[in-house]
């Protein structure tokens, strides 16, 4: 009769694991008995099992039971499979790091060790170089690049994969809010006119400041009308942003209380400050001149602890209701060449544009551009770098 290698391997092997157990009076040990054996005993007999040729997923197995623990598999059952959150290297210490361990060991490619330290059976909770060397065993034969040892997101989704497990994704860290903002009064605008229909006229000017430990999210600010007034001379009241102008969220009515509460969501970072002015756009009336009113700011709506004065109040506008809004014309003047021309370097008064700029109406509260009404052009000299070149950057073709 012809016995196969295979089959001597597993009549010896079945015959060293009875030998084993018998030499320590234990024939058939239950998982539940076999967790009382001695580290000592389990050693002995998994040092018996590598002399007759068993494979590490074997040994795995052998010992596990041993162990009075389930069996973890061939490599990459669910038993196996490490539950991996966050990123692991040499160093890195914890019971998932035993858990990688126990699921290297799953496989004679990729184990830490036959026997000893981080062989089945022994393994621990520190990441080491003989763990490192594993998981580069494991980055290889998985196609993971770089081979480097470090079990990152791309290694846990291999692991993943080979357990045939969704990996657990790395948890985002969470940005730490803030616990206060101090409110304070920025320089306020002068007083002036509020003639009919001008928008964005800035009544108040108010800064933010975000303490160090995060940042700050302001949801809104509420703004009382004051002063001897009616609420009626209001369109509108906005927050602008002071250092672009930019206007946030929408203009509000004011209510019964003679308050508004204005803006959008706004971050303020950790440790640093932002302005902004409150403004009022002025309704069209006819019964309300000469009332003066004011927009306070009387409350910063936020979770954080709000420190500093309030109310803020800054100008005091005048309603006027016989100005207008200002408008400004701008066309072509006669000093301008209105033809293309061919001068010589070194030529000079050579004409390149003319405009004619015509302002009407307006006061005081309609700002209106800094150009004097009349006819304007400018000349230069041929080869000479204009205002205009240092202002745009224009090339100099000197």
């Amino acid at each position: 009769m012809t016995i196969t290698n295979s089959s001597t391997r597993l009549v010896a092997l079945a015959t060293g694991v009875a030998v084993a157990l018998a030499l320590m009076g234990a024939v058939a040990i239950a998982p539940a008995q076999a967790a009382a054996l001695t580290q000592a005993q389990i050693q002995s007999i998994v040092s018996l099992l590598a002399s007759f040729g068993a494979d590490s997923a074997t040994i795995a197995n052998v010992t596990a039971a041993l162990q009075g623990q389930a069996t973890p598999g061939t490599g990459g059952s669910a038993g196996a499979c490490p539950a991996l959150s966050r990123d692991l290297q040499q160093g890195s210490s914890g019971a998932d790091v035993k858990a990688l361990q126990v699921f290297l060991n799953g496989s004679a490619s990729t184990q830490l060790a036959v026997t000893g330290a981080g062989s089945p059976g022994n393994e621990s909770i520190y990441f080491g170089p003989i763990t490192k060397a594993a998981a580069m065993k494991f980055q290889a034969a998985n196609n993971v690049a770089p081979v480097a040892g470090y079990v990152g997101p791309i290694t846990r989704a291999a692991i993943a994969a080979v357990c045939g497990t969704t990996p657990s994704p790395t948890p985002t860290p969470t940005p730490t809010p803030g616990t206060g903002v101090s409110v304070s009064a920025a320089i306020q605008p002068m007083n002036g006119l509020a003639p009919d229909n001008a928008n964005r006229i800035p009544f108040t000017n108010f800064t933010l400041t975000a303490g160090n430990d995060g940042d700050v999210t302001i949801n809104s600010i509420t703004v009382e009308r004051q002063g001897a007034a009616n609420d009626a001379i209001f369109a509108g009241v906005v927050l602008l942003d002071a250092s672009t102008g930019a206007q946030v969220g929408i203009a509000r009515t004011l209510n019964s209380n003679h308050q508004a509460t204005i803006g959008d969501t706004v971050v303020i970072p950790r440790g640093t400050s932002k302005t902004f002015t409150v403004a009022g756009n002025r309704a069209d009336t006819n019964s309300h001149a000469g009332e003066v009113a004011s927009l306070a700011v009387v409350a910063v709506n936020t979770s954080a602890a709000v420190s500093g004065s309030l109310p803020i109040t800054g100008a005091s506008h005048t309603v006027n209701e016989t100005l207008s809004i200002g408008t400004i014309s701008t066309t072509t003047s006669a000093f301008d060449p209105a033809a293309a021309q061919t001068k010589n370097l070194g030529d000079t008064a050579v004409r390149f544009t003319g405009q004619l700029h015509r302002r009407l109406g307006g006061g005081p509260q309609a700002p209106q551009p800094k150009v004097a009404p009349g006819r304007h052009g400018r000349s230069f000299r041929l080869g000479q770098r204009s205002d205009a070149h240092r202002r745009h950057g224009l090339p100099d073709h000197r």
